[in-house]
């Protein structure tokens, strides 16, 4: 992946929608902390096993047969292998490792698995991500827990893409307040962690905030464990200090700003309250008219600077009136939902 410009953080693949573009896809780590710090003789093999399905499925189950052809058909293509070897992976990490969450996590592989092979598109983004942190695994640069945080976020990716495509149209509102709400407190949480880092490596820490709250704060695809939680080094109050500026945020200025940058939510509003958006657009409309009759009949040039400025304080205008509308639509759609 490449660097975010003034960042020195990965920047998110171009295909990714924006209600993800957002969110960082790699973690930072500090430059003394690296997978040196986290190996024990069973976490990397020295000669790499072949990747295969098996530790993927229980014979027992009558999907065997058909996850095993579905996971062949995806070995087919190269750009897919990348996302198989990411996954491949995942078998060091913490929710494997426990025989407890080792079931749930399969099914969420699949899960993952099953989407990308009816998105070609998704699997390519997928796949793009998963070339970048089977890289820094490689280089020694993150660890089982960072493999595990970014494959989450491929999680997330999945879960929203099905979500929108679920939804009933007669509970639609309802559903996407909701998804939007839980990617808000998922968003918010990994700011508040990424804050408190300091010296810590990113990825035990966002891991530590998502498994704390997870249940809390219903996030969406959690994850159920990390094998370093010692090296979170979680301070007194740091996760109760996290929760509330979550929950305060929700209530104000953060959650606002946060739902007026998903797409589909703003395509929920447009098209439910569509003469509310209709009334501001004839207004602007009108307002662009009149201008252009008034300078055509004082013979003035429409190419005229003075021209070009009221433009755009008229656009200006128009933009900062539909903001004020999505966020007052946005708190009327919360009371009706929660």
């Amino acid at each position: 992946m490449r660097d975010a410009p003034g960042t020195g953080r990965a920047a998110p693949p171009m295909d990714l929608p924006p209600e993800l573009a957002a969110m960082d896809w790699t973690e930072q780590h500090d430059s003394d902390s690296s997978i040196s710090d986290y190996e024990s003789e069973d976490s990397r093999e020295s000669t790499p096993e072949p990747v295969t399905a098996d530790p993927w499925l229980d014979d027992s189950s009558p999907l065997s047969a058909t996850r095993r052809a579905l996971w062949e058909q995806l070995e087919i293509s190269d750009h897919n292998r990348r996302l198989l070897d990411l996954i491949g992976s995942l078998r060091h990490s913490a929710d494997y490792r426990n025989t407890a969450s080792r079931a749930a996590l399969q099914e969420r592989v699949w899960r993952v698995l099953g989407a990308v092979s009816q998105d070609p598109q998704l699997g390519t983004t997928l796949s793009a991500i998963a070339e970048e942190l089977l890289r820094l695994f490689r280089d020694n640069n993150t660890c089982p827990d960072g493999i595990l945080l970014e494959f989450n976020q491929m999680e997330v990716m999945v879960f929203i893409r099905q979500s929108l495509h679920d939804v009933v149209p007669e509970q639609r509102g309802a559903l996407l307040y909701r998804l939007t709400t839980r990617l808000y407190r998922l968003s918010e949480l990994d700011a508040a962690a990424r804050e408190q880092t300091g010296g810590r490596d990113e990825a035990e820490v966002r891991l530590a905030y998502r498994i704390h709250w997870a249940s809390a704060l219903d996030l969406p695809v959690p994850p159920e464990g990390m094998l370093y939680q010692a090296h979170a080094a979680i301070r007194p109050g740091e996760f109760e200090t996290a929760l509330l500026r979550v929950q305060s945020g929700e209530q104000g200025e953060p959650f606002l700003r946060f739902a007026e940058q998903q797409d589909y939510w703003i395509n929920y509003l447009r098209e439910t309250h569509a003469g509310r958006f209709d009334e501001l657009e004839h207004l602007y409309r009108t307002d662009l008219t009149r201008l252009t009759d008034e300078f055509e009949q004082r013979n003035i040039s429409l190419d005229n600077p003075e021209y070009e400025r009221r433009i755009r304080e008229f656009e200006a205008s128009f933009k900062a009136q539909q903001k004020v509308l999505i966020r007052e639509l946005t708190n009327a759609e919360g009371l009706e939902h929660h």
